[in-house]
């Protein structure tokens, strides 16, 4: 996380970074659903998009700043 942190913290008017990876093997869904939760708990997204044969992307968005313990 604290290296996303950094990424983060580098990127200038794009606001974009992109993490690119290669055959990671198979897996339970863990590592997914423990993604997810902590997305949410930053208030941000996952959407996912994936076909057959060709790989599947996921875009996480982040807010920049977090909303008060009120919700504003």
């Amino acid at each position: 996380m604290t290296l996303l942190v950094n990424a983060v913290q580098s990127l200038e008017a794009k606001r974009e970074l992109s993490i690119l990876t290669d055959r990671l093997g198979k897996g339970s869904g863990l590592g997914l659903w423990l993604a997810s939760r902590s997305v949410e708990r930053h208030h941000g997204e996952i959407e996912v998009w994936s076909q057959v044969g060709t790989g599947t992307r996921f875009t996480i968005t982040l807010p920049i700043s977090q909303p008060d313990a009120h919700g504003a």
